[in-house]
C-alpha cells in the first residue's frame, strides 16, 4: 500500500499530494465556514450548560465515571476467572472474544510439504527495495508499472474535514 507522504506548511498539514479532486471550490469554503460557525455555538451552548450545573453534581458525574471505570475493569477480570455470559433473549452480556489471525510459516510448509507448496506459497514485492531501485532509473516508475500490469492501485478513500 502506497501512502502519500504530508507535507507542512507552519502548523498546518499540505494534502495536495494525495487530496482528491483538489479545487478549492468555494462552495466547500462556504460550507466550511457554515460548519465552523456552528461548532463554535455547540461550544459555546456547551460552556453556559456547564454554568448551570452545580459543581457538587459535576464532581459525582466525574467521580461515578470513575467507579464505573473500575467495575468494568473488576466485571473483566472475573469473566478471565469463571468464564463469559450470556442472555441473548434479554440482552445481557459479558464476553470476553477471542479473534484469531492465522500465520502461516512459508518455510515449514515448504518442508513439510516439498510438492504442493507452489500451490499455496505466493512470492512478495518488497515494495522499499523496489523504491530504491526506481529511484536508480533502473525500473521504470508507478504509473509505468501500473499501465505494464505489474501494479494494481487500490484506493480507499478517508474524510479531514477541519475548521
Amino acid at each position: 500500500m502506497v501512502t502519500e507522504k504530508v507535507e507542512t506548511k507552519g502548523k498546518n498539514k499540505d494534502y495536495s499530494a494525495s487530496a482528491v479532486k483538489l479545487d478549492n471550490s468555494p462552495l466547500l469554503l462556504s460550507n466550511l465556514q457554515e460548519l465552523k460557525a456552528l461548532k463554535s455555538r455547540l461550544s459555546a451552548l456547551q460552556e453556559q450548560i456547564k454554568t448551570f450545573i452545580p459543581a457538587d453534581l459535576q464532581a459525582e458525574v466525574s467521580n461515578l465515571i470513575s467507579v464505573i471505570a473500575e467495575a468494568e475493569a473488576d466485571l473483566r477480570d472475573t469473566i478471565d476467572e469463571y468464564g463469559s455470559y450470556q442472555d441473548a433473549e434479554k440482552g445481557i452480556y459479558a464476553i470476553k472474544q477471542e479473534k484469531k489471525s492465522l500465520i502461516f510459516k512459508a518455510d515449514v510448509l515448504e518442508r513439510l510439504y516439498p510438492e504442493l507448496a507452489p500451490a499455496f506459497i505466493i512470492k512478495g514485492v518488497d515494495p522499499k527495495m523496489l523504491e530504491a531501485i526506481q529511484k536508480n532509473g533502473r525500473i521504470i516508475d508507478n504509473a509505468g508499472l501500473e499501465a505494464a500490469g505489474a501494479l494494481t492501485v487500490d484506493k480507499k478513500y478517508a474524510y479531514i474535514i477541519q475548521v
